[in-house]
């Protein structure tokens, strides 16, 4: 059944060094098309760093043996470095909600789904490889359009997620930057899952032209959003006394607090502080705060997957001004699991 329909009122990528924080990869790896990682130094926390040497030629910007074209990466200008690593691809299938939808969230993308579908009005652009969005919109035989910044990382989201892919089909893939593709074509449905949020703060303005000039007059752009309530300062024991005495029967701590944990610190740009986050878990888990240990090795795995500044949080009130300068918020929902409080599915039209 779908969660009660909620009406709305009008109502850095790690740019701070030239050393990019990735997770441990094998030394001598293909990294991407022909390139290949040099041997990691991992630090004293099990972090690998590549050291890298940016070298810009011909509007190509190469990085050691890192070859990457600049306008085929969302995430990416001339200083930032790509959060998604092809170890990130890989471990992404580990990975529970809320760093994927639920399924209670994936019903409020089919509802509307549903509605276009009867209108036969059928072409969906993905912006990212979510399988689960994949899975629903070819159940429902629609037209399915996917945008990511890497066919590399598609395909191996794809293979590694075939569980999750229970029904498949044809898809037309656009490798391509969210930031500057034109793609040709308009679409009934746009949808994204923590999307703006993987990029910077600063790039929100472009990102929404680039759905105004995707959509039709009478599409609608959807993308479940992982925001704060306020500027409020997180404590973690707080965090972890809430889990364990009000979720943990039927939540990992994963599951309810994630969000708590990537948006425990943010820097003046709301961008996530993941040393901070990363800091606090240790000092807990040091002072046992953690009443199973599986909690404490899945939430530290996680974080290491990511990088610092690479993924914003915004304060929610800050987030809808700003998306509300170029679309309308028609509508707003909530599912009921834990995490959902800072997750709010957004449903928005062309003014």
């Amino acid at each position: 059944m779908l969660p009660e329909y909620l009406e709305v009122g009008q109502s850095d990528h790690s740019y701070a060094s030239e050393l990019g924080r990735v997770p441990p990869p094998v030394a001598g790896r293909r990294v991407r098309g022909d390139a290949r990682a040099s041997p990691p130094v991992i630090d004293s926390v099990g972090f690998a760093f590549l050291e890298l040497e940016i070298v810009m030629f011909l509007g190509y910007s190469e990085v050691k043996n890192i070859t990457i074209l600049k306008n085929n990466c969302p995430y990416m200008s001339e200083e930032k470095k790509v959060n998604w690593q092809p170890t990130k691809a890989e471990y992404w299938h580990k990975l529970s909600a809320p760093a994927r939808p639920w399924s209670s969230e994936v019903d409020w993308f089919e509802k509307y789904t549903l509605d276009k579908k009867k209108e036969g009005k059928k072409d969906v652009l993905i912006l990212g490889s979510t399988v689960e969005f994949r899975s629903m919109l070819h159940k429902n035989e629609m037209n399915v359009h996917v945008a990511d910044f890497s066919k590399e990382f598609y395909k191996i989201l794809s293979e590694t997620q075939e569980d999750r892919l229970e029904h498949t089909g044809e898809e037309e893939f656009y490798e391509a930057n969210w930031l500057t593709m034109d793609l040709g074509k308009k679409f009934d449905l746009i949808f994204g899952d923590w999307v703006p949020g993987v990029l910077h703060t600063k790039e929100y303005d472009i990102f929404y032209k680039q759905i105004e000039k995707h959509l039709k007059e009478d599409g609608l752009f959807i993308g479940r959003e992982c925001l704060r309530p306020n500027r409020n300062i997180l404590d973690m024991q707080e965090v972890l006394d809430n889990h364990y005495t009000n979720h943990a029967d039927n939540y990992s701590l994963y599951e309810s607090s994630l969000h708590f944990i990537y948006g425990y610190r943010m820097n003046d740009e709301d961008m996530w502080g993941m040393k901070s986050a990363i800091d606090a878990i240790e000092e807990a888990n040091d002072k046992g705060c953690f009443k199973d240990e599986e909690d404490y090795v899945e939430i530290r795995d996680a974080l290491s997957i990511e990088q610092e500044a690479s993924a914003s949080i915004m304060v929610k009130e800050d987030f809808e001004n700003k998306a509300q300068e170029h679309l309308d918020i028609i509508a707003e929902h909530h599912v009921e699991e834990p995490s959902s409080q800072w997750f709010p599915i957004y449903v928005m039209k062309k003014k």
